[in-house]
């Protein structure tokens, strides 16, 4: 006569089931793998014609300047192409280590803390930098005074590891 299992084995059973099938093997995290076109670890500089643009501000204009480039820059994401799913505009930050003064759109590729990969850009390096321009000047005027700047337009590749 043929023993059935005890419902303990058949818990412990079912358990163990369920866990290998929630666990997963990191994905392989190697960016190349996750991006439709090659990785750039390099800023390269955006291709478009520059823009000339003018923005109202209430405070210390030139401290203003590189965010109201970087306004301009994300609203050109948004309307040149589009799904510009996972990319990100620095913020106003002028990087260092640039040719010249820029702002930097980052095509963002997202891992999880066990090396999973959480959110990779679907648009190429090259598309993005197509839309952008190669530089944008700006002037930004309060009532009372202005400031002109200039900064070039930068893509680059970046890895972000969530904590």
């Amino acid at each position: 006569m043929e023993r059935m299992p005890s419902r303990r084995t058949v818990v412990a059973g079912g358990a163990a089931l369920i866990a290998g099938c929630l666990s997963s093997e990191p994905d392989d995290p190697n960016p190349e793998n996750h991006v439709p076109d090659e990785w750039h670890d390099e800023p390269k500089q955006a291709l478009a014609d520059p823009i000339v643009r003018t923005a109202k501000r209430d405070s210390n204009l030139e401290d203003e300047c590189p965010y109201a480039v970087a306004d301009v820059i994300s609203e050109l994401l948004r309307t040149r192409l589009e799904d510009p799913k996972n990319t990100h505009v620095s913020g106003g930050a002028v990087e260092s280590g640039l040719a010249e003064p820029g702002i930097v759109v980052y095509r963002r590729l997202s891992i999880s803390r066990d090396g999973n990969v959480v959110s990779s850009p679907n648009i190429s390096f090259q598309a993005i930098r197509e839309a952008l321009p190669e530089y944008v000047l700006m002037t930004v005027a309060s009532d009372y005074a202005e400031h002109t700047c200039r900064y070039a337009v930068f893509v680059r590749d970046l890895e972000i590891h969530e904590a």
